[in-house]
């Protein structure tokens, strides 16, 4: 069930895989949607974990724990998902305990690959995670839940909560789009949203509605493929 818009396809989630097992062509669209997989072959000298963070930014990490890794419990201490594969009991309970999201003993199957990545898709949706926001006279500490939507205004960006207050900040859209992610998307040149609290959509008049928000907010067409996404997965109970 990925969706495609205008023969594109638009992923929600990045996995990136760093072992010898081949997942990418075996999932299947109806059992892992929205995921885009990226492998990357294991090297033959130690792995430095920070670096693969940096340059891919996936979601969910999927590494042999067989692999020569540096570090594991000093990098783990981020927002990714941490998937292990191994054959060793001793090394799966390693990782649970350096805070891996799950460990999957060898020999791999595509099912337990699947329920995994289901449970973690669930786990991002409804994630409602602390952010930090310095504003230029103070620092905010928020959930991302209590956000409503945030507009661009000219050089600064103001930051809409559920409970009515708001703020500026001196960044761009783009800033937000990228520490925020999924459920966040963008609708119009000017607003991110956080889709978790829209509830109607109109096409005709081209706005949508945010629970317990009076303000109508307006998407553009060259955004619609983000409310594609948003309809799917509120269509099938996915969010």
């Amino acid at each position: 069930m990925i969706v495609v818009c205008n023969q594109k396809y638009f992923w929600l989630f990045r996995l990136l895989s760093i072992t010898a097992y081949p997942i990418k062509n075996q999932l299947g669209e109806d059992t892992v949607p929205l995921w885009e997989v990226v492998e990357v072959k294991p090297p033959d000298q130690p792995i430095e974990l920070a670096h693969y963070l940096h340059h891919y930014n996936p979601q969910v990490f999927l590494v042999d724990l067989e692999l020569d890794l540096i570090p594991v419990a000093e990098t783990i201490n981020n927002n990714v998902m941490w998937v292990g594969i191994t054959n060793s009991y001793r090394k799966a309970y390693r990782a649970l305990k350096d805070g891996f999201f799950d460990v999957l003993i060898k020999p791999l199957s595509i099912a337990a690959i699947t329920t995994v990545l289901g449970e973690i898709r669930q786990k991002l949706l409804a994630q409602d995670k602390p952010i930090t926001i310095s504003c230029r006279k103070e620092i905010r500490y928020l959930r991302s839940g209590s956000i409503w939507y945030i507009k661009a205004d000219n050089n600064y960006v103001i930051v809409h909560l559920n409970d009515g207050e708001q703020f500026t900040v001196f960044n761009s859209l783009s800033y937000f789009e990228e520490i925020l992610r999924f459920p966040f998307v963008r609708i119009h040149k000017s607003y991110i949203v956080n889709a978790i609290h829209i509830y109607r959509i109109h096409y005709t008049k081209k706005f949508l509605k945010l629970k317990g928000c009076e303000q109508f907010i307006p998407y553009t067409t060259s955004y619609a493929h983000q409310l594609e996404i948003i309809h799917t997965l509120k269509g099938s109970n996915i969010m």
